[in-house]
């Protein structure tokens, strides 16, 4: 889900990003990847020593060999391409089908769980979090309807169903006790929402870009769930900035580094030569840096989905 954080307020979206007719072909491409699944890493030090800074009686709390403890999984992730200091705490799935040429669902699914003895108690709920999103495309619109659910600790869950009315989006927000399940509250929003158009739900803006090259750039948008009452679209530049080898489960690969934008909220991804998302970093909440790394399955090399990577030198 697209949870980019609100810095200035609203702002008017760029027509190009809102209507961005590549960004709901990439659906509809006959090698668009129908089934990812990324690892997702965290640095713990970004968490427990920041936290520590602030109080200084957490110390007690956290073991003092907590590094030592993680140091197996520490190297397993950085033969990943993590950076050094990850670990992989969570997963992200993504299921794409394509109904004929003209509808498409999708589906994604993400879990961070940050083992408990890792962080103190007051950060734990910002490291249990579950999201699930379900769209509904079509070529000629874009997005028709989604749904969207979100779980984060002791929390209560949030549930929004976002369905096009013309050339609106009417959005119905609804929380649940999580102890319970009993209802608590319920908003209704609408955002203009014209032409062909197909807002990001998404934890970055990256997708499939097979025409990716150096000096490559787009706009897309998202939509933004930040608000305590309002949702919003936010438009996100992204643009090449660099190309070069990164370590990818073992292997030096050729990618384009990819930078996007949205107010002071910054993404990163790299792309294989073929347009592929293979690795991305974000920072979720503002204070949990996360990477995602593409999973190098056998199904993949084999031939029974496309491969979005080559080895360097093949």
């Amino acid at each position: 889900m697209a949870l980019v954080y609100r810095t200035y307020g609203p702002k008017p979206v760029d027509p190009e990003a809102l209507n961005n007719r590549a960004s709901i072909e990439a659906i509809f491409a006959q090698n668009a990847p129908r089934h990812t699944r990324w690892r997702v890493y965290v640095n713990l030090a970004a968490i427990i020593e920041p936290a520590i800074e602030k109080n200084p009686d957490l110390r007690k709390m956290i073991p003092d060999d907590w590094r030592d403890r993680f140091r197996l999984d520490m190297a397993q992730a950085e033969r990943a391409g993590a950076d050094q200091g990850e670990i992989m705490v969570g997963i992200m799935t993504r299921d794409l089908k394509v109904r004929g040429e003209v509808r498409a669902e999708e589906k994604t699914f993400f879990n961070l769980a940050v083992t408990k003895d890792a962080v103190p108690d007051a950060y734990r709920p910002l490291c249990e979090i579950s999201l699930e999103s379900t769209e509904q495309v079509t070529r000629d619109l874009g997005l028709e309807e989604f749904t969207f659910k979100a779980h984060m600790g002791p929390m209560p869950e949030s549930i929004i169903r976002g369905a096009r009315e013309g050339n609106e989006l009417r959005l119905v927000h609804l929380h649940y006790n999580p102890a319970d399940g009993m209802k608590v509250g319920e908003e209704t929003t609408r955002i203009p929402l014209s032409g062909a158009a197909n807002p990001a739900i998404a934890l970055t803006p990256f997708g499939y870009r097979p025409e990716i090259r150096e000096g490559d750039r787009w706009k897309v948008v998202m939509l933004d769930f930040s608000g305590s009452s309002s949702v919003e679209l936010v438009s996100v530049e992204s643009r090449v900035v660099g190309k070069g080898p990164i370590r990818y489960h073992g292997r030096d690969v050729m990618t384009f580094e990819v930078l996007a934008t949205a107010g002071e909220n910054e993404y990163r991804a790299w792309y294989s030569a073929d347009g592929h998302v293979i690795k991305q970093r974000f920072t979720m909440l503002k204070i949990l840096p996360l990477t995602l790394i593409l999973e190098d399955t056998p199904a993949r090399r084999m031939g029974d989905a496309p491969d979005p990577v080559e080895p360097m030198g093949h």
